[in-house]
């Protein structure tokens, strides 16, 4: 579950990239290692013990456990994934954009979210998505609009 939790997390696009190979191979492992009901339950009686005897400060909470009993069957909404780290992405840099006092570093970083951008919308994982790439496509627009207004 923590491999989900990182996964559903993700702040930007490289965490999402690395917290998504993660993901999926917690994923195999527990197919590999043939998890049973049995197992899980075992593994939630045993988190209770240690959070009653304080050697745990996460108890589980009656959702996780759920989730944990219905790991196979967990369904991750990539589109809405992308949409919020595509937020977080655009939140991070406007406010980075907005501390600098230099024109010119301005004009750099500018520069490389456009790049960036572009990069970003040729991946695999987020071409499968036309509402996402237009976001992106429009985003990158307004960056490049606020270089040009720069000289």
């Amino acid at each position: 579950m923590e491999a989900y939790d990182k996964l559903m997390y993700s702040q930007n696009f490289y965490d999402l990239t690395s917290n998504t190979n993660e993901y999926n191979d917690a994923k195999a492992q527990m197919r590999k290692e043939h998890i049973t009901q049995e197992d899980i339950e075992v593994a939630v009686r045993f988190c209770r013990m240690e959070c009653f005897y304080g050697t745990c400060d996460h108890p589980l909470s009656p959702q996780e456990v759920s989730d944990i009993q219905n790991w196979q069957n967990i369904a991750i909404d990539e589109e809405a994934l992308l949409n919020n780290v595509l937020l977080a992405y655009e939140k991070y840099w406007n406010s980075v954009l907005n501390a600098y006092k230099r024109t010119y570093a301005r004009k750099n970083r500018l520069s490389y979210l456009v790049i960036n951008l572009d990069e970003l919308m040729t991946s695999p994982q987020i071409q499968k998505y036309p509402t996402i790439i237009t976001k992106m496509s429009e985003l990158q627009s307004r960056y490049a609009d606020e270089l040009n207004k720069e000289g």
